[in-house]
């Protein structure tokens, strides 16, 4: 299966997704509230900051969100959630990156940036429907 974006297009094997795991991983990538979450969480962390001031380009915020999801999910930390996805398929594919992924600093400022406004196991759960115990009993 192709996955395309606006920067890549990422060939994963098709028994990556036929995998219980693919398969969940999909099914929260396909929820249309997650984009919908996402464009809000920008403009609240995001609407005044100003790019001309230079920086690195940040991570899209639907991306980080999605790491945040399998910290969350696996009970992992920065550290282990990256080192993760650096060789799981299926969490590249979730993710939307084969390379270049964010660093643990990164998705642990993230993380703090975004618990200033959110609660964000609720989120997980009532914006985007993700129970915690229904993943981890095989739902």
């Amino acid at each position: 299966m192709e996955f395309n974006n606006d920067h890549f297009s990422i060939n994963i094997p098709s028994d990556v997704l036929k995998t219980n795991i693919g398969k969940k991983l999909a099914a929260i990538s396909e929820n249309p509230s997650l984009p919908q979450l996402a464009k809000r969480i920008d403009k609240v962390l995001f609407s005044r900051k100003d790019p001309s001031k230079g920086g690195r380009p940040r991570f899209k915020t639907e991306t980080m969100l999605k790491i945040l999801i399998l910290k969350w999910l696996y009970n992992l930390s920065y550290v282990n959630v990256v080192d993760h996805i650096k060789v799981n398929l299926a969490y590249q594919f979730f993710i939307g990156m084969t390379s270049g992924f964010p660093d643990d600093h990164t998705v642990n400022d993230f993380n703090t940036l975004l618990r200033k406004h959110y609660v964000i196991e609720e989120l997980f759960e009532k914006e985007l429907g993700i129970m915690k115990d229904d993943w981890n009993n095989g739902r």
